[in-house]
């Protein structure tokens, strides 16, 4: 999995019937760390900055893919210790190009992209 300095990332695409294109933007994985290691984790809790980090992390990530060419709209988050999200809509309708490329994809690899 690609990731972000140490942390992993990913982000999964969805082009509705209406062409929306909706995304969700993942840092970290709590889901791959034991229960055990969770109860041992530093108790950090994050703050603006990091609100603010991962919403400049998403536009590059959604600019630098080519999903979102205009901006998105951010339409839910989630930011604590275990994981960080932002789930949006990008703000232009899917094309013709970008439903013969996105169409059979549920993720879009962020292999080549830049820290």
């Amino acid at each position: 999995m690609p990731s972000y300095g140490e942390v992993p990332q990913s982000l999964t695409i969805h082009i509705l019937a209406n062409s929306s294109k909706q995304f969700t933007y993942r840092l970290g994985q709590a889901a791959e760390m034991s229960p055990r290691a969770l109860v041992q984790a530093p108790r950090y809790v994050p703050d603006r900055r990091d609100y603010e980090k991962l919403q400049r992390r998403t536009a590059y990530v959604v600019a630098a893919t080519g999903y979102c060419r205009t901006g998105y709209m951010e339409l839910d988050f989630r930011l604590n210790m275990q994981q960080q999200w932002l789930r949006g809509e990008c703000k232009e309708s899917a094309s013709e190009a970008d439903i013969k490329h996105f169409a059979d994809q549920s993720r879009v690899s962020l292999d080549s992209l830049a820290e």
